[in-house]
């Protein structure tokens, strides 16, 4: 039986059935119903008003499921909402808007019925419909793997969906009703379809079964055979996004090198997962996103906008995928340092103390040997400021701060969140970028070395 063979719904689980009154779903209720004793299925059913009908037919809809809910001596539960206005103020068509305002519902009733997964009538009619829409659509091999017997909540955190029916025609279903004894109404949500998938059902796909009259098996086949390579394609991206991605609160970060490296099918497949996590659901990661983020892991540093607020950022070393703007890094306040001693600055702590001078040079990092000349004229640490130059080691010349942070390739929100030290009123170190040739140190006589520390809050 498909529903075991492919594990549809588990013995013994609490399961909220969807019917909107139609043959699809009065047929899935039917079916369920008689095997549940069998499988210790728990059912509740659900039914939905989308108010797109006058309300007699809505009244004679809600009253035809009540009363087959009834008869079959289970709990009904329902509920309604304005999908007309929702399209209208949110400018989606009627079938989105009416998709979101249905599955809300049924995500609320499954979690008041301790429900863990909840049940909708799609035939395999309505998965050869979804495969010829993503393939017109252009859609990657997720499209073509289209609907799946049991697959994660679309509105991201919620009950899994199941689709038990999904091997069957829909003139299959309307027969089984008919053998039942049972007249099914007819089903709204075929006045709510998009335009293209109206065209898919009543144009297209009459014209594909006149060729092949077995069509529509054949697309369910495609979207088998796509699902199994895609999941195999998934687990690898999983691995890879566990080695080169580090979650925080509000975003993912990516390692570029490590990204970079990736075969691009699983580098698209990061990143989707990256932009998934972020917004706890893939209904609103499209191809054109997943490409859109791709193509900045391989040319300069940048940006590039998402839905829902998601912004990807790309610098020198790191891509990170966010929901928002990143917050401006707070600016340093001027503060003198001791010599020696310690001082805190702004969320940086400056230990600076007299020592003998290392052969070499300290350029960058964390860690800088001054002159003392140039500390005795006084160390100020602060934020970088309009007109701010300085004469790098090994340049030759003087250079811009703005210049150094660009060709460092410093977000333009971190920058003021970079200590400049100032010695004698000239900017004699960058931290972690470069030092000025005035205020360096020479080797092997006395010196001042200043380490720069990022606080932590308990610092």
């Amino acid at each position: 039986m498909f529903i075991a063979e492919r594990e549809v719904l588990a013995a013994g689980e609490q399961v909220l059935v969807a019917v909107s009154g139609g043959g699809d779903s009065t047929a899935m209720l039917l079916i369920l119903s008689r095997l549940a004793s069998e499988f210790g299925w728990r059912l509740t059913v659900a039914h939905f008003d989308h108010r797109l009908r006058t309300r007699e037919e809505a009244r004679a809809d809600r009253e035809f499921v009540a009363g087959l809910a009834e008869s079959l001596k289970l709990p009904f539960v329902h509920g309604s909402g304005d999908v007309a206005r929702r399209a209208r103020t949110r400018g989606d068509s009627v079938e989105q808007a009416a998709r979101t305002l249905r599955y809300r519902f049924l995500g609320a009733r499954a979690k008041a019925a301790g429900a863990g997964v909840v049940v909708v009538g799609h035939t395999l009619d309505d998965q050869a419909e979804t495969v010829l829409m993503h393939l017109i659509r252009g859609s990657g091999l997720d499209g073509l793997a289209a609907m799946r017997p049991r697959s994660g909540w679309p509105l991201g955190r919620g009950p899994e969906v199941a689709r038990p029916l999904l091997m069957l025609r829909r003139e299959e279903t309307l027969r089984y009703c008919r053998e039942s004894r049972v007249a099914s109404r007819e089903d709204a949500t075929n006045q709510m379809l998009l335009a293209t998938r109206n065209r898919i059902r009543h144009e297209v796909l009459p014209t594909l079964r006149a060729l092949n009259p077995s069509v529509d098996e054949a697309l369910a086949r495609l979207a088998e055979t796509v699902y199994e390579d895609t999941a195999e394609l998934e687990r690898q991206a999983e691995v890879a996004f566990a080695r080169v991605g580090r979650r925080e609160r509000e975003l993912v970060a990516l390692k570029l090198s490590e990204l970079s490296e990736l075969s691009l099918a699983i580098q698209r497949r990061v990143l989707r997962l990256a932009m998934a996590d972020v917004l706890g659901s893939r209904a609103d990661v499209e191809s054109a996103h997943v490409e859109a983020v791709s193509r900045l892991v391989v040319s300069r540093p940048g940006r590039v906008s998402l839905p829902r607020g998601l912004v990807a950022v790309r610098n020198s070393q790191m891509l990170t995928v966010r929901r928002g703007e990143p917050a401006m890094t707070a600016p340093i306040p001027e503060t003198e340092l001791a010599v020696p001693g310690v001082t805190d600055a702004g969320g940086w702590r400056f230990e600076v103390e007299y020592v003998s001078c290392r052969p070499g040079r300290q350029l960058a990092g964390s860690e800088v040997y001054l002159s003392c000349e140039a500390a005795r004229e006084g160390l100020m640490a602060r934020s970088r400021r309009p007109g701010d130059r300085m004469r790098p080691v090994g340049l030759g010349g003087t250079k811009k701060l703005q210049d150094i942070f660009v060709d460092a390739k410093v977000p333009s929100g971190e920058r003021d969140g970079v200590p400049v030290l100032v010695a004698g009123g000239r900017v004699a170190w960058v931290v972690g970028l470069c030092v000025d040739e005035r205020a360096e140190a020479s080797a092997g006589g006395p010196c001042v070395r200043i380490r720069a520390l990022k606080r932590t809050p308990n610092t």
